[in-house]
Order: C-alpha cells, then sequence, then structure tokens
C-alpha cells in the first residue's frame, strides 16, 4: 500500500491542471486514510520460478519444502467463474508503477466526468464525494500489483480477490506471533469438474535430507486424495541440500513454495477444509 500511496502522490505533484490536481488530491488523502488494517482485498502469491534456491531459503520451512505447480489456463477459468477476482504480474519497477497509477487516474477521471455530465444541478464538490466515496474500494486493491523492486527476482503473480459482505462467513482467522490475520478460502477448481481437484500439473520435493522417501509420499498422498499420477510430474529440487546449515536449514518461514504450471506459484497453503481450496491472506501489497 506504501508503494502505491508514493506513486499516487507522485502523480499529484506532476499534474498542472488545478481542477484535475484538486481532485487528484482527494483521491490521495482517501489512500492516506486507508491504512493495512482496512484493506478490502485478499492475495494468494505465486512465482513462475518452481526451483529457486532464494525461495527455498525465505519460502520452504527451512527443509522439506513442497513447489506445487498448477495449470494457468485453469486457475485462469477458476477465477473467470469465481468472478471479483483475477491473476495479475507483480510490478516491481518505479517507472511500472507510475504507468499503472496514470492508467488508474485516466480511466478514473474519465468515469468521473461521465458520472458529472449525467447529474446535472448537482457541484462538481457534491459528486466528487460521492465518486470517490464509491470509487475507492475499486482503485485500493491496485496495490496488490505493486512491489519492492528487491523482490524483482521472485517473478510473482498474484490472485487478487476483491473481499464482499457475502465472504464474511467463509473467513479464518490464524494467531500468529504477532497479530491476528485473516483468510479466505478459494476455489481453484473448475466449476463443472466432478469430483473437484485443484489443477495440479507438478509438484517439486525441496531440498532436505530424504528427498526421495518424501517423493514417495507425495506421490502416495495425491492418489489418496484420487488425482492421478499420470497428469502430474514428480521430481526432486536440483538444489542440494547442506546439513551443516545451522537450526533452520534454508531459510525460517513455514510456507510452502508453490508455483503456476509453467509459471509456478507460491505462498497461501491448501486449507484443511478440503482437496481443492487455498487459504490467502489480506494484506497490503509488498508486505510478507
Amino acid at each position: 500500500m506504501n508503494l502505491f500511496r508514493a506513486a499516487v502522490h507522485k502523480a499529484l505533484l506532476d499534474e498542472h491542471d488545478q481542477d484535475l490536481r484538486a481532485f487528484r488530491s482527494k483521491i490521495y488523502e482517501g489512500l492516506e486514510q486507508s491504512g493495512q488494517a482496512s484493506v478490502e482485498f485478499f492475495v494468494a502469491c505465486m512465482s513462475e520460478r518452481d526451483d529457486d534456491l532464494s525461495q527455498w531459503r525465505a519460502y520452504g520451512g527451512g527443509e522439506g519444502g513442497i513447489s506445487i505447480g498448477f495449470d494457468p489456463r485453469r486457475v485462469l477459468e477458476s477465477c473467470a467463474a469465481a468472478g471479483g477476482r483475477g491473476l495479475f504480474p507483480v510490478l516491481h519497477k518505479q517507472h511500472e508503477h507510475g504507468l499503472l497509477v496514470d492508467q488508474i487516474f485516466n480511466g478514473t477521471v474519465a468515469f468521473y466526468r461521465r458520472g458529472l455530465e449525467r447529474r446535472p444541478g448537482i457541484s462538481s464538490e457534491q459528486w466528487r464525494s460521492a465518486f470517490l466515496a464509491a470509487w475507492r474500494g475499486m482503485i485500493i486493491p491496485f496495490a496488490a500489483f505493486m512491489k519492492h523492486d528487491a523482490f524483482e527476482s521472485e517473478h510473482e503473480w498474484r490472485i487478487v480477490k476483491w473481499y464482499g459482505s457475502t465472504d464474511l462467513p467463509s473467513l479464518r482467522f490464524r494467531q500468529r506471533q504477532t497479530l491476528l490475520s485473516r483468510h479466505l478460502p478459494l476455489s481453484l477448481c473448475s466449476p463443472d469438474q466432478k469430483p473437484a481437484r485443484l489443477p495440479i500439473k507438478s509438484v517439486i520435493v525441496g531440498p532436505s535430507r530424504h528427498k526421495a522417501v518424501t517423493l514417495v509420499s507425495v506421490g502416495t498422498l495425491l492418489q489418496q486424495q484420487g488425482y492421478d499420477l499420470n497428469t502430474i510430474e514428480l521430481k526432486e529440487s536440483r538444489v542440494p541440500f547442506k546439513p551443516s546449515e545451522p537450526r533452520g536449514g534454508l531459510g525460517s518461514r513455514s510456507l510452502r513454495q508453490r508455483r503456476v504450471g509453467a509459471r509456478k506459484t507460491r505462498s497461501g497453503g491448501v486449507d484443511d477444509g478440503g482437496p481443492c481450496r487455498v487459504t490467502t491472506s489480506a494484506r497490503a501489497a509488498g508486505s510478507r
């Protein structure tokens, strides 16, 4: 969210038209009032890299992590069928952030002006207040498309799910070390697929002392859940494991690495509610 606000602020400073400057200023004020505690979207983070040392270290739990590859076409189909969410690449470069904000502003201004023209008798200030109150929730989720350039090597994609009041009964909560976090189970299954199965294309067992044993167990688990092993590639990570690493091994954080087919995924976690659900976190862009 901070990166998004910074890009909006830069665009505000570069604006010379006084009316548009006032309009952009109101947008920026609205974003300033929207802290991390009030984010209105959920994200599931993924990566194009399926077997990357830096991500095993950061997200693979130190030893014994698993990388699950999804079929990107079927992931997109599930997003389209569910509505209110999509799969997007994360932008890391500052000029990309600026281009995205410019596109958002241009679309917002055009929509605002059309609405004002269709409402004779309403002052621009009245319409601006009403417009921004409703439009803010549509703008803020774009913050999920931005991330600091220090993370560019992750080649990240995100499923962004707009939060609605009907999602409230499905929310789940986890007590973490420093906060209570919200999570929303999402299905990645095709709506016409019976029985429901995650669109898994491959599984890689991460660096560990017993990769071969784990690989056999992964295959057995998939069979138990009804997956056809003839359609899923199972293999060990090419990254060697160093048993001399201090406790925690390659990393600390027990998030399992994932991937989307040729474009691989990361983060989330298969939910205990069944074989076809993914738990995502409500968080501002750039946070972990």
